[in-house]
């Protein structure tokens, strides 16, 4: 999926996902606090070699949200809006 194929896909569900709003503004915040922004990535797929997702919370329990490694050491999640 395309950056546009994405906002597009964006602006067909706004109506019944306003919410949507709200969680577009949380990644945005969460790549920018990663400094993804200009780091040439092709793609989540790269975002995710870069960025490698964590399963677990730090207390070992299952995570609901998107937990990835920083590089160098420590984790990160997205946050909600």
């Amino acid at each position: 999926m395309t950056p546009a194929d994405l906002y597009a896909d964006f602006e067909r569900g706004f109506d019944s996902r306003k919410f949507s709003t709200g969680l577009l503004v949380a990644f945005i915040d969460f790549l920018t606090d990663l400094d993804v922004p200009g780091k040439g990535l092709a793609d989540f797929n790269a975002f995710l070699v870069a960025y490698p997702r964590q399963t677990t919370t730090a207390v070992g329990k299952r995570a609901n949200t998107l937990i990835v490694a920083r590089p160098g050491g420590g984790t990160t999640n997205l946050q909600p809006c």
